[in-house]
């Protein structure tokens, strides 16, 4: 027995504690265990959905919702400007890059790690950041429990971590941690939230590397974790700096990046349909907010990811 073996070490050979004083202690540690227990037993209950939901996971934040206008796209992605007016438009991975500057520039407690992003990552989404921001944006070893227990350490020290993970299925490999941050909140009755931003990447086409590369199943989602998937920079922007507000409250926010639309600029042959212009610093994306491309049609199509 380690704890027998412990005691008598500590008594005969360094005569830091005698047999009845070890008594004592143990007596007193059982007291406690009960005295716990029996506080727990009288505990009230959660007896009700409601209350299930209060307690799993902090309070979402409210922002205030886009405008009809912005909500309602009749022109598909490229609305039609006025006459004479340029407007800089580009790819997905260019918006996310720059909204993570925007949200790091704004908030010095918002740190970005993971696997190679001070070289930019496995797809340059951090390109350039490290450089932007020494110091807060720092590469881990392959090791997603590792890099997951650091950013609920970081979190706890009142930090903003945004934890880049470069494929889906590498969550699988931190899924113990996953767990424990997530549900913390439910553990201790909203006492020690975990709030951050997880980032991972899947969704592509399944044509290179095998299941940790190109697998979508994300299916061991905990409750209390908001889940994004966004198609475009312009609602990532948006939704991105909502997750902020919310990853601050304490949230816990998992975007699932879709590595095929990342760089993708067509639509249509050489339309250029899939870029976006980069959105005002006041628009802001709930996770509720709803937007409708085009105006005609009886069918409506739900889908994520490459459909």
């Amino acid at each position: 027995d380690v704890v027998a073996s412990g005691i008598v070490q500590a008594a005969e050979q360094f005569n830091a504690i005698t047999y009845s004083e070890a008594r004592d202690r143990f007596e007193e540690i059982g007291e406690m265990v009960r005295d716990s227990f029996d506080m727990a037993a009288e505990e009230p209950k959660i007896s009700s959905r409601d209350e299930m939901l209060e307690r799993v996971s902090q309070p979402m934040v409210s922002v205030t919702q886009l405008p009809a206008e912005k909500l309602v796209c009749t022109d598909g992605l490229q609305p039609k400007l006025s006459k004479g007016k340029r407007e800089k438009r580009d790819v997905l991975r260019k918006h996310m890059t720059r909204v993570i500057s925007e949200v790091m520039a704004k908030d010095n407690k918002i740190v970005y790690i993971g696997e190679d992003v001070e070289h930019g990552g496995y797809y340059l989404v951090t390109d350039g950041l490290v450089k932007k921001f020494p110091g807060r944006v720092i590469d881990f070893p392959p090791d997603e429990t590792t890099l997951l227990g650091a950013a609920m350490g970081f979190s706890q020290t009142g930090l903003t971590p945004i934890i880049e993970i470069p494929y889906s299925k590498y969550l699988d490999c931190g899924a113990d941690m996953f767990y424990e941050l997530a549900i913390s909140n439910w553990l201790t009755n909203g006492q020690c939230p975990n709030g951050m931003i997880i980032r991972v990447q899947g969704f592509d086409r399944g044509i290179f590397g095998g299941n940790f590369h190109t697998h979508n199943m994300i299916s061991h989602i905990p409750p209390g974790v908001d889940m994004m998937c966004y198609s475009n920079g312009e609602d990532y922007v948006r939704g991105f700096r909502n997750a902020i507000i919310q990853a601050r409250s304490g949230r816990v926010v998992v975007f699932v990046d879709c590595t095929n639309l990342l760089n993708l600029r067509h639509l249509h042959e050489k339309d250029r349909g899939w870029e976006t212009a980069y959105p005002g610093e006041d628009e802001v994306m709930s996770f509720h907010d709803v937007r409708q491309f085009g105006d005609s049609g009886k069918h409506l199509i739900v889908t994520y990811g490459n459909g």
